[in-house]
């Protein structure tokens, strides 16, 4: 079976400067997956080869098959840039009618994609206007639109939710979710929650190099610990109680929020631990807010990345 994306000894220099230095990567099926790094790790150019605005300077890029050169990734492959833009003075309705056409879509079935798309993304009457009279919030809202169409096999999402308010960027986590079982989606953000958040892998570049491909879950460990947010601040009362249960090894304030704790975990059964803990912190009369398992990706991800 053809990989989705394959990534053979990939290096791009700029001169003196290696901006990828030997990138091995295969994706085999439909899922959403994360590409995380610090500023200069390499994300950027990685993304423009595999769209094809930019060729390696050694190694290779398959796309099912192809180069992403070849007129063979049309549909196959769609492109979100962090900055997409539009023609001015041309309503945007009419150009995602246009690059529905384009994929081999009739006109029925270019205007139906179009508005099943839009309807997924809430209210979106300003798409029949110009681009140029839309805020950067809807602009970006008609591109995730435009990066959706047709049935593609890959779509490379770039901060796809940036400069979006709360809802809107909620209805664009939901509908990657909702396609990530037909297609395989690359996401570049660097809102590492919200990565943890859509994506079951994460791949990590640092400095040009690729030091991680793998699920989130295990970069995170997700039975190691569990995180709490409760409506107030434990007291000692509670903190000693946590302490009574066996397989608590450690409980951990955090510094910066009085109201947030971290317990380390030993045993087998997490779910049942996990029950009792909640069962506790009730029975001592205080609520919990928000919980979650393991430590964060950016904790994982910082254990792997250089500091300099």
């Amino acid at each position: 079976m053809t990989a989705l994306l394959e990534i053979t000894d990939l290096s791009k220099r700029y001169g003196a400067t290696t901006a990828l230095d030997k990138i091995n990567l295969s994706i085999e099926q439909p899922a959403a997956i994360g590409l995380v790094g610090k500023n200069g790790a390499g994300k950027t150019t990685l993304l423009s080869i595999l769209s094809g605005a930019l060729r390696p300077t050694q190694g290779s890029v398959s796309i099912l098959g192809e180069t992403p050169q070849s007129v063979s990734t049309t549909g196959m492959l769609n492109i979100l840039p962090q900055d997409a833009t539009f023609k001015k003075a041309v309503p945007v309705y009419k150009q995602l009618i246009l690059f529905a056409r384009l994929q081999g879509m009739n006109k029925g079935e270019a205007r139906s994609t179009v508005n099943n798309l839009l309807a997924e993304l809430g209210d979106a009457g300003f798409a029949t206007r110009s681009p140029e009279s839309l805020s950067y919030g809807q602009r970006k809202r008609l591109g995730i639109v435009q990066a959706f169409l047709g049935q593609p096999q890959l779509v490379i999402l770039d901060e796809p939710t940036a400069g979006l308010d709360p809802v809107a960027a909620n209805d664009v986590r939901q509908l990657i979710r909702k396609l990530s079982g037909e297609s395989a989606f690359i996401i570049s953000s660097h809102n590492l929650y919200e990565i943890e958040d859509i994506c079951s892998s994460v791949i990590i570049l640092d400095k040009g190099k690729l030091i991680a491909s793998q699920a989130i879950s295990e970069l995170a460990g997700k039975d190691s610990s569990l995180n709490l947010s409760l409506n107030r601040p434990a007291d000692e009362e509670l903190l000693r109680a946590l302490l009574q249960i066996r397989e608590i090894k450690n409980v951990i304030p955090d510094k910066l929020n009085k109201e947030k704790m971290t317990l380390s975990l030993g045993g087998d059964n997490i779910d049942e631990l996990q029950l009792q803990v909640q069962q506790l912190i009730m029975d001592q009369g205080y609520t919990v807010t928000e919980l979650s398992r393991g430590k964060a990706l950016i904790d994982g991800m910082m254990d792997l990345v250089s500091d300099d």
